[in-house]
């Protein structure tokens, strides 16, 4: 079992991803893909902690926590792991407020695609080079747990946290 927070990406974004990489054969570089129904934007990993304690301490960091607007563009990758870059206004403060004292590395916002043991091929950053998302609002932040079964990973929404935006604080636009 473990914890970690996220933010989901609209239904509309993860459906114009997919047709954007339906231009590809997806099937040809050994590439493990990610499901589509779970992409998510990691805030902060917790591991093993006690659901309720984290639920409190999450809910109190993202009280005052604007809504990001959020979107994709481009692509990177880690060892093995291919990604699409995450741009967003106030991204970069909600993840702090998310993430646990004991983490030292620097957010890199992203979303992981796929995953191969051989490295990913470079011409996936090329084809991935051009694509953007429209932008959305990501209004909630989804604590999850993770459990691993001998059927495999089952995740779990255990919370969900809403962010402050222009509606809630009151301000209405025209």
């Amino acid at each position: 079992m473990s914890l970690w927070s996220a933010l989901w990406p609209s239904d509309h974004v993860v459906q114009s991803l997919l047709e954007y990489l339906e231009k590809f054969d997806r099937d040809d570089d050994g590439l493990t893909w990610s499901t589509p129904k779970l992409w998510h934007i990691t805030l902060g990993y917790y591991g093993k902690d006690d659901s309720v304690t984290r639920m409190r301490w999450l809910r109190e960091r993202l009280a005052d926590q604007a809504a990001p607007t959020v979107c994709f563009e481009g692509a990177g990758t880690f060892p093995q792991v291919l990604w699409v870059k995450v741009f967003g206004d106030c991204l970069a403060k909600l993840a702090e407020a998310a993430r646990p004292a004991r983490n030292d590395y620097d957010y890199r916002a992203h979303m992981t695609l796929a995953r191969c043991q051989e490295g990913i091929p470079p011409h996936w950053l090329d084809r991935l080079a051009d694509y953007r998302s429209e932008p959305w609002l990501a209004s909630e932040v989804l604590l999850m747990r993770t459990d691993n079964t001998p059927e495999g990973k089952i995740e779990t929404v255990l919370d969900r946290i809403p962010l402050k935006t222009a509606a809630s604080m009151g301000n209405k636009t025209t």
